[in-house]
C-alpha cells in the first residue's frame, strides 16, 4: 500500500499509476481512431471524470470542443442515491458528436442519464468513455470505451472518491469499508 493510499485505509492497490497511465495511453489511441475527422465535443462528467478528461484531451491530436456537466448520485458517500443534476451542458451539441467522459461505469445510471440528456439536447451521436468499467454487476449501460476493467469493490483514485477524499490518488485502490460500516 502506498503512503498516499494509507490515509484512506485502503486494502489494496488495484492499478498502479504506471498501469493507469499505460491504459489511458491505449484508450486515447482507440478514441483518436474513432473520432478523427469528427471534431467532437468532449464533455467531462464532474467531479469524477475530471482527471481522465484532462488526461484524454491532452492525448487527442484532433480539433475538439470541451464542456462539462455535473450530476451526482453519491453525494460524497459510498452508496448511490437519486440522480441530481447540478450543471447541464452549456455548449450547444446540436448536430455534433459528443465524447462523454466519466471515472467509472458501475450500474450505469449516471452515464445513461447523461447520455440521454446530451441526445435530447440534439447531439447526433454520443460516444462514452470511462476509466474503469465494472464487471459482474447489473448495469443498464456499459461504456463504449474503457481504459480498465475490474470486479467488485469500492474504488478510489483517479477521480473516484469516498466522502470527497481520494480523487487525487494516482493509484487506483480498493477501499476497505468494513471499519466505516461498523
Amino acid at each position: 500500500m502506498t503512503n498516499r493510499a494509507r490515509y484512506l485505509n485502503t486494502g489494496a492497490v488495484v492499478f498502479t499509476e504506471q498501469q493507469v497511465i499505460k491504459a489511458i495511453d491505449q484508450l486515447a489511441v482507440r478514441l483518436s481512431a474513432r473520432l478523427t475527422g469528427l471534431e467532437p465535443t468532449v464533455i467531462c462528467m464532474m467531479n469524477g471524470g475530471l482527471m481522465l478528461s484532462a488526461a484524454i484531451i491532452g492525448r487527442l491530436a484532433l480539433p475538439l470542443r470541451f464542456d462539462y456537466i455535473h450530476l451526482s448520485r453519491y453525494r460524497d458517500g459510498a452508496r448511490g442515491g437519486d440522480l441530481e443534476w447540478l450543471v447541464r451542458p452549456k455548449a450547444s451539441v446540436k448536430g455534433r458528436i459528443v465524447l462523454l467522459v466519466d471515472d467509472i461505469c458501475d450500474e450505469g445510471l449516471s452515464l445513461a442519464a447523461a447520455k440521454d440528456a446530451v441526445l435530447m439536447a440534439g447531439a447526433s451521436e454520443v460516444v462514452t468513455a470511462v476509466l474503469v468499467q465494472r464487471r459482474g454487476t447489473s448495469s443498464i449501460v456499459t461504456a463504449d470505451f474503457a481504459a480498465l476493467e475490474c470486479g467488485p469493490g469500492f474504488l478510489i483514485g483517479w477521480g473516484m472518491d469516498y466522502e470527497g477524499l481520494g480523487r487525487n490518488l494516482t493509484d487506483i485502490c480498493k477501499l476497505d469499508l468494513s471499519e466505516a460500516n461498523t
